[in-house]
């Protein structure tokens, strides 16, 4: 391959975009390789499982064709990794990232023939833990006597099966015609808290009689197998890192009846101290998974103390201004203010006047 100008690879970021409107939405073009004089072509994109995005290219910067690859972890770029090595040109590369985890890249190389002659080929390799190492290299075309080139990777959502496509010169005498070959199925293991629902979000501790506030927090979630396995595991909920509930769950095989359930825990939030409580459901990964999606975060639920009449999450002046005006009023009577009525005896009494001047001034951020 002859080497061009001096190019680089551009990358184009963007809030939200309309596919049939091109180039609405798009930010402006960011400079992704900085090499002095590269010549940096042909980039391939890809998304992995931890939300990384993964580019590799084709690079002259060595004095030849290399494969080169980088990543963006939500923060910052990696740098510049040349992650194939070979005497002669490699181009065309490609990235994917299969169900089990692994990444896999592909791409052509120029096989001397001798005398000046090359015949095209399409290597692969992969890596098991994103990058750190790589396989071997493998041909998967070997016929020197034709040019086979510009792979493409897919995996299968129907049968789970890695496939190549690339262009070959073959059969003789022909142009350039599509050809493909197929691993064997990419079975895994993933169970995934798909949904998580919470019943209430500002409430007291133990709740709160004389408005009908409960004291317990419902919470539900759906716990999926996305995976081709029947497994069992334990599914926990928790409020921050206090466990409330767990329990034994089956699951079949994705996609069928009895691959999903609904599990379900009642937090008891008595005793608790005002404060922000985050609610999250996890179910525990079988053995062989890598996927990061059984954990689910349900949001926050704030918990108020006693005395906090507009419920701010703060216990102030205003506050102690509405229990003395409700002081000694039952339901039905002027001024009865229902939050002023801190033990729920539907009396505001010096026993209502004592929590809010004990809890006077404590202050709970938003959530």
């Amino acid at each position: 391959m002859e080497p061009l100008q001096s190019f680089k690879i551009f990358m184009v970021t963007s809030g939200s975009y309309q596919v049939y409107v091109p180039g609405v939405g798009w930010g402006n073009p960011v400079q992704l390789t900085t090499e002095s004089n590269p010549i940096d072509i042909l980039p391939s994109a890809t998304v992995t499982s931890n939300g990384s995005v993964w580019v590799v290219w084709s690079s002259h910067r060595t004095g030849n064709y290399q494969t080169f690859a980088k990543y963006f972890n939500g923060m910052t770029w990696s740098a510049d990794a040349q992650i194939v090595s070979y005497r002669g040109d490699d181009s065309d590369p490609t990235i994917i990232q299969t169900g089990d985890g692994t990444l896999w890249v592909a791409w052509s190389r120029d096989i001397s023939l001798g005398g000046g002659n090359f015949a095209s080929e399409v290597y692969y390799m992969n890596s098991t833990n994103l990058g750190s190492t790589w396989s071997a290299q493998t041909a998967i075309t070997t016929n020197t006597s034709f040019d086979n080139f510009n792979p493409s990777l897919l995996e299968s959502s129907q049968n789970q099966r890695l496939y190549f496509f690339w262009s070959s010169s073959m059969p003789a005498n022909t142009d350039y015609s599509i050809f493909y070959e197929s691993s064997t199925p990419i079975l895994i293991h993933d169970l995934a808290v798909t949904s998580v629902g919470v019943s209430q979000r500002k409430l007291f501790p133990g709740g709160l009689r004389t408005v009908n506030m409960s004291g317990i927090v419902a919470i539900n979630a759906t716990i999926s197998n996305l995976g081709n396995y029947q497994d069992t595991s334990t599914t926990s909920v928790y409020a921050n890192s206090t466990l409330i509930a767990s329990s034994s769950i089956t699951l079949l095989p994705c996609c069928v009846a009895g691959s999903s359930q609904l599990i379900y825990a009642n937090w008891n939030t008595t005793g608790y101290k005002p404060g922000c409580y985050k609610i999250t459901v996890q179910v525990a990964p079988p053995s062989g998974q890598t996927a990061t999606n059984n954990v689910m975060s349900g949001g926050w639920v704030r918990i108020l103390p006693f005395g906090d009449v507009d419920l701010s999450g703060k216990v102030s002046f205003i506050d102690a201004s509405v229990v003395a005006l409700a002081f000694q009023t039952r339901p039905g009577m002027t001024n009865w203010n229902p939050y002023a009525d801190s033990d729920g005896d539907f009396y505001v009494n010096f026993i209502d006047v004592s929590i809010m001047a004990f809890n006077y001034g404590v202050s709970i951020p938003s959530c």
